[in-house]
């Protein structure tokens, strides 16, 4: 099972285990991380589940569509919504930042 290390906005950070193709967003969720909201469930309409990624892990990761770039315009540069990052073998071991502001 692929892991990865949440910090919440406080900077306690944990470290989940998740399903192959889980996103980060649930894992989150599941685990009641402080300052992720997810209001949307992952649907890409609301911006309330961004994390920063760890400068190592961000170009590994395929680049945000259109919709998830409109929600992200405007903050920090490796910002995405994660909703968006699918757990697997590739992205194992994976560190995110729940953003200060979901709004």
């Amino acid at each position: 099972m692929p892991s990865v290390t949440i910090t919440d906005p406080d900077g306690v950070s944990q470290v989940f285990t998740a399903e192959d193709g889980e996103a980060v967003m649930q894992v989150a969720v599941r685990n009641k991380v402080e300052g992720l909201y997810a209001e949307c469930g992952g649907s890409q309409t609301c911006g309330t589940c961004k994390v920063t990624v760890d400068p190592d892990w961000f170009d590994r990761l395929p680049p945000p569509g259109e919709n998830e770039v409109s929600l992200i315009d405007g903050c920090p540069p490796n910002t995405r919504l994660s909703c968006q990052i699918r757990m697997s073998a590739a992205t194992d071991g994976i560190v995110v930042r729940v953003a200060d502001s979901q709004y």
